[in-house]
């Protein structure tokens, strides 16, 4: 293979984790570093046709955006030009306004998008227009992504405490209730006005509501109402597709079980342009073609994010050996015949794991060595960033693009008790290619020589899909 075939081949490969439309309005530089190269190149000018000859092929069809925006149908089918238009009458106030507001959950960042997206299809098979809203100083989900230049403009101005109070996680804590307890209800005299679904950590309420019940109805007495808040950390998309009032309907739009996630976060989710700079410098060192990438994911606990208290080094490399046996035993199984290379991709919560990893692995791991994670959440013990609008933008970045890149993976070795492998391993459009491993209960036995975990463990498990 060619040097130019190596760059075309990188270059669709990252463009498969970024809209194409990211730099419409940036120039190719006359001269660049090759990290440089291949982020403006590929967006700016052999990105898009590209990723259309090439990228599909190797990616089993995983599009960065739906085409049916420019007339041709993609896997994604052909709802988003109507919803988008319905959209921005909405807002402009030529039709009946009807909303769904997501409202931000005080939780990490893989509970907080898989809930949004949930909450997307709410929106749209309820036919009203969906947009997001944060609170206090929980970090808007503007920081990482562009929401005018997405399909839809989704941004929400920040809505009274009086109407809000009630959906923060943290008055259900005040109160003394557990999770699926409390049940939140708007004031009778707001009926009219408002709504509220408040599903945080409710799992089993999730799919009750999105498995079976008729959306159209919900939440139940109040769905006429004109905006529905909803409040939700848990996804449970791929229900949608076993409930008999909208399955039909779903399938029409030509959405499936396998892809409906990631359609949606493709049509909703613009990075920003920190996000796209931060996953260069990832995506550029899994740019080999020919490579198998195998995606690890090592979450040990909110306490990493506190580097004082953080695990050290060796302890690190013992917790997480079982990861790196399973990414052996898949490289054993897929990389059949000594040319092939292999990488393996690592993402932690522990910047120690990620250095110590480098140090033993040398080449063969990839890993982010120089940045330390802040917890997204503003309300955790562990987050400090009360006022900071430049560390909440960092955090937020920097762990977008650990799953952006986590995407550009072939398979991926996650951990049970965490959504944020899970997401960048459902965006790679391989759902059948992860392997979980549980960090709590010590489930070291997993056969990674075996077949992948069933689709609907992984939808199910923790905060879902």
């Amino acid at each position: 293979m060619s040097k130019t075939q190596v760059l075309e081949t990188s270059y669709a490969q990252f463009c498969s984790i970024i809209p194409v439309d990211q730099c419409r309005s940036m120039k190719r530089p006359a001269t660049a570093t090759l990290t440089c190269s291949v982020l403006l190149f590929c967006l700016c000018a052999w990105g898009p046709a590209l990723f259309r000859s090439r990228g599909q092929e190797a990616y089993g069809g995983s599009l960065p955006f739906s085409e049916e925006t420019k007339g041709v149908p993609s896997r994604c089918g052909t709802w988003q030009r109507q919803y988008a238009t319905f959209h921005k009458r909405t807002l402009r106030g030529e039709l009946q306004p009807r909303y769904v507001v997501s409202v931000a959950v005080q939780a990490g960042l893989a509970d907080r998008l898989v809930g949004t997206i949930q909450t997307f299809f709410y929106a749209i098979i309820t036919k009203r227009a969906f947009q997001i809203t944060t609170y206090d100083s929980i970090p808007g989900l503007e920081l990482a992504f562009d929401p005018t230049r997405s399909q839809i403009n989704w941004l929400r101005a920040p809505i009274e405490e009086e109407i809000i109070g009630p959906l923060k996680f943290s008055r259900q804590q005040e109160l003394g209730l557990q999770d699926g307890e409390y049940h939140p209800v708007i004031d009778v005299k707001y009926k009219t006005k408002w709504a509220y679904m408040y599903l945080i950590n409710d799992m089993a309420k999730s799919a009750e509501i999105f498995g079976g019940s008729n959306l159209l109805y919900e939440p139940a007495g109040y769905h006429e109402s004109e905006t529905v808040l909803v409040a939700s950390n848990r996804g449970q998309v791929l229900k949608l597709f076993d409930n008999p009032n909208h399955r039909d309907t779903l399938e029409e739009w030509g959405l499936s079980r396998l892809t409906a996630f990631q359609c949606a976060w493709e049509y909703i989710f613009h990075p920003q342009p920190g996000v796209v700079a931060h996953a260069a410098r990832m995506a550029n060192k899994l740019s080999t073609p020919t490579a198998l990438k195998v995606g690890i994911q090592v979450r040990f606990g909110d306490a990493e994010f506190n580097q004082s208290a953080a695990t050290d080094s060796e302890a690190a490399l013992e917790r997480a050996e079982p990861y790196f046996r399973c990414a052996r035993d898949l490289e054993a199984q897929i990389a059949v015949g000594a040319d092939r290379p292999v990488i393996w991709y690592l993402i932690s919560d522990s910047l120690n794991l990620r250095k110590a990893a480098q140090a033993k692995f040398g080449n063969k791991i990839v890993a982010d060595t120089q940045t330390q994670p802040h917890h997204v959440d503003c309300n955790n013990a562990v987050a400090v960033c009360t006022g900071k609008r430049r560390l909440q933008a960092h955090a937020l970045q920097t762990a977008v693009a650990d799953i952006l890149t986590f995407a550009m993976t072939d398979v991926q070795v996650v951990t049970t008790e965490s959504g944020f492998g899970r997401i960048g391993g459902w965006l790679s459009g391989r759902t059948k290619a992860m392997w979980q491993m549980s960090i709590l209960q010590g489930d070291w036995q997993v056969n990674c020589g075996g077949p992948p975990d069933l689709v609907e463990n992984l939808s199910g498990n923790w905060s879902g899909i």
